[in-house]
């Protein structure tokens, strides 16, 4: 069992670094534009520290803006995880839940 899912993550790794899941939003300037490789569990874990910083440690959010890109990386890992997690790559609802959250896939400036 161990090693069926040892396996299984690193299937899944390789496809997410081979390849995008989503077509790219070019209408979203590239300086300003998230890549699906944004949405890892490190960013993830990450954005939680953060925002677990300003609300149970009370520090200061910094700038308005850092709260809700860290909420938009959060929510853009699950949304993938749940893609990849899903047998029906890449044509399965829950991937194109992320394909389309992927298309306003910006950092707020």
């Amino acid at each position: 069992m161990k090693y069926l899912f040892l396996a299984i993550s690193l299937v899944m790794s390789a496809m997410v670094t081979a390849k995008d899941i989503c077509t790219t939003n070019t209408e979203i300037p590239d300086d300003m534009r998230l890549s699906e490789s944004h949405y890892s569990k490190e960013n993830a874990s990450r954005s939680i520290d953060f925002l677990n910083g300003v609300v149970k440690q009370d520090k200061p959010a910094g700038e308005w803006i850092n709260v809700p890109n860290a909420l938009k990386t959060i929510d853009g890992y699950i949304r993938k995880k749940e893609c990849l997690a899903s047998s029906e790559l890449p044509k399965g609802w829950k991937c194109s839940e992320f394909c389309l959250f992927m298309e306003s896939s910006f950092v707020y400036d």
